[in-house]
């Protein structure tokens, strides 16, 4: 059996922002427009596709805030961000932790997060603003 080898993980010291609930609604605007065009750029052969833009675009934005220069103007082209992107997607990243932990009759728990698209779809009538939200959000074809 191998020797067992320890898993040093990396951490910051500094404290999370509360992140900009102000911000927060550009970017699940961005977050909707990049999930419609990682779709359409994925599904390209008929039959299921699987995938969270949401995680893809946190792991991007994580990078991107590494990123200088030419790479980051790229990386904001692709994630649809402004300037304050990533204090928005730190608030959408709390309410959505939060409702992890939050009780029934919490207020946080009745925390709203829409991350669907009002486009059309190519197998669904799109439904109009305000309609119910039990059920599944849409997602919009891209356009050419």
């Amino acid at each position: 059996m191998p020797p067992r080898t320890a898993v040093r993980l990396a951490a910051s010291d500094l404290n999370r922002q509360a992140g900009s609930r102000r911000a927060a609604t550009e970017v699940a605007t961005s977050l909707q427009d990049f999930g419609v065009e990682l779709f359409g750029d994925l599904a390209t052969e008929p039959g299921n596709l699987v995938m969270s833009p949401y995680s893809v675009a946190v792991a991007l934005a994580m990078t991107r805030a590494g990123a200088r220069g030419r790479t980051a103007d790229e990386m904001d082209r692709v994630l649809h961000a402004g300037p304050d992107y990533h204090a928005g997607l730190n608030w959408l990243d709390r309410a959505l932790e939060s409702r992890a932990t939050a009780k029934p009759d919490d207020d946080e728990s009745k925390t709203t997060i829409a991350l669907g698209h009002r486009g059309r779809s190519p197998s669904r009538k799109a439904r109009p603003a305000g309609s119910s939200s039990a059920r599944r959000p849409e997602t919009a074809s891209r356009s050419t």
